[in-house]
């Protein structure tokens, strides 16, 4: 939607790609086309919430210090996944605030919040990276005594009192007005422009014939003069440098996450050299005895007729090339080929692997299956690549099981998370004896011994990992001891 900095002007972002800018001298927004943003009814003076932009058109919704200091109650605390009624209660007197939520969650990620709580949820998990600075070039200090009563008016014309106002869910009906919040803080908008698609609102909304119910737990409902009291106490309250502390915290937070992500980056990054030059160096030092060895005991194995003999050189044969193919492995988990993405059925790829290993699990007694509706989920991959992880994966767990088991496979699309762009999952399920905690932590370290838990020794899951993280994707273990282990490979839809 819009990407925001703090300039020397003012509140600066971009609109439908221009940058824009707050001009004191002018008093518009000023784009680098020269034009001015409609946006009359813009004061500097407003305590504001970043602004919702359409084309060259833009709405400055009212920011309530209350929930400024709710906002940055949100940026110190851990992301939620589920429920967040224990402060969700604030949005249900703050229209302004679900309003900007939900057009901004439309937009920046494409995500349809329906309900208060995934309002609650959206926020907490993106509030800090979707935020931008709003308070370069406001004037704190003024009672705004007539947007307090414009926007005390709005909230009692937007909360529900009784049940008959929330046969279409309570966000629908808090956001009944948004034409009204959209007017009092920029262009004027119309239903009509909404349902149109011509607004910053999704045009969902508009649609007040379809109900959308609320979870099973609606927000509480008060009488209307303790209702009345509650509304008038959240937008008169003032909070000293509320929306200062909130910029300040939000950037100092992306600071900090920009650090430690550069931080990982680079101890990854040096692992990987590190690993490069030594696979590089053992490819050239110990593949050209193993070459000597494997020819030698080829040669030997034609004129030789003792059994016992022949077995031996065989077996040396066979160990100087599993001494060779680990070494190709670590240079290639070292430096993989450049990946060559195309749209891919993921169900396809499983199938496949499935196909290539079905041989090897009835050898061992193992039903290899897959578990799902069949439905087709098509992501951006090397289907080459993702293959080799898939089977290397579906290989370990066959390995783990031994004798007698079940390996199951499955291929979901993952449901829509607020706070995330969509994803597919492949899920492989064995009944093997489990991982230990301590053996988890390693798994997918080059090398590394799980024998103790029925694991292989080699680079299968290493390669696995690399494969997967190389697409943009993450692979986690779920498992305990004596209870199999569980897979979970996310990938992105679409390439990042």
């Amino acid at each position: 939607m819009l990407d925001g900095t703090v300039g020397d002007e003012g509140v600066n972002f971009s609109t439908n790609g221009f940058f824009s800018f707050w001009s004191e001298e002018s008093h518009s927004l000023i784009n680098t086309r020269g034009c001015a943003v409609q946006s009359t009814k813009w004061n500097p003076a407003m305590l504001c919430l970043p602004p919702l932009c359409f084309d060259t058109f833009v709405w400055h919704l009212p920011l309530a210090d209350s929930t400024a200091l709710l906002l940055s109650r949100l940026m110190l605390e851990e992301p939620h996944s589920g429920e967040a009624t224990d402060w969700s209660s604030t949005l249900t007197i703050d229209p302004a605030i679900v309003l900007w939520s939900v057009c901004t969650a439309q937009q920046v990620d494409e995500v349809r919040l329906t309900t208060i709580n995934e309002v609650a949820v959206w926020l907490a998990s993106r509030i800090y990276e979707v935020w931008k600075p709003v308070t370069k070039n406001l004037v704190t200090g003024s009672d705004r005594p007539t947007e307090v009563e414009t926007w005390i008016e709005l909230t009692m014309a937007s909360v529900p009192t009784d049940r008959e106002e929330l046969s279409n869910g309570y966000l629908h009906r808090l956001l009944s007005v948004s034409d009204s919040w959209l007017s009092a803080c920029g262009p004027n908008v119309t239903w009509k422009d909404i349902r149109a698609g011509q607004t910053c609102v999704p045009s969902w909304l508009a649609d007040h014939g379809k109900p959308h119910p609320e979870p099973d737990k609606e927000p509480i409902r008060l009488d209307s003069s303790t209702l009345s009291s509650r509304i008038d106490s959240h937008w008169r309250c003032r909070i000293p440098d509320a929306a200062y502390v909130l910029d300040a915290l939000n950037l100092k937070l992306k600071r900090f996450h920009y650090l430690e992500k550069s931080f990982d980056r680079a101890v990854e990054e040096g692992k990987l050299k590190s690993l490069k030059q030594f696979a590089y160096g053992a490819g050239h030092e110990i593949n050209n005895p193993l070459a000597n060895i494997s020819t030698r005991a080829q040669t030997l194995l034609i004129d030789e007729s003792d059994p016992e003999r022949r077995r031996k050189l065989a077996t040396i044969n066979s160990q100087a090339f599993r001494a060779h193919e680990m070494i190709a492995d670590l240079m290639l988990f070292a430096q993989p080929p450049k990946l060559v993405s195309c749209q891919v059925d993921l169900g396809a790829i499983v199938d496949q692997v499935i196909l290539e290993l079905v041989s090897e699990a009835k050898s061992r007694d193992i039903e290899l299956v897959r578990r799902d509706e069949g439905k087709e989920v098509v992501v951006m991959i090397d289907r080459d690549q993702l293959n080799v992880a898939l089977r290397s994966l579906c290989m370990n767990s066959l390995e783990a099981i031994g004798k007698e088991g079940k390996v199951e496979l499955s291929v979901v699309l993952s449901e829509r998370v607020p706070c995330h762009q969509p994803t597919a999952e492949i899920v492989a399920s064995d009944t093997g004896p489990g991982i230990p905690e301590r053996v988890r932590c390693h798994l997918f370290d080059p090398f590394f011994s799980g024998r103790e838990a029925g694991r292989g020794l080699g680079f299968g899951l290493s390669k696995s990992w690399r494969i997967i993280t190389d697409h943009g994707g993450t692979i986690v273990v779920d498992s305990q001891p004596d209870s199999g282990a569980t897979f979970t490979v996310t990938l992105p839809l679409r390439p990042s």
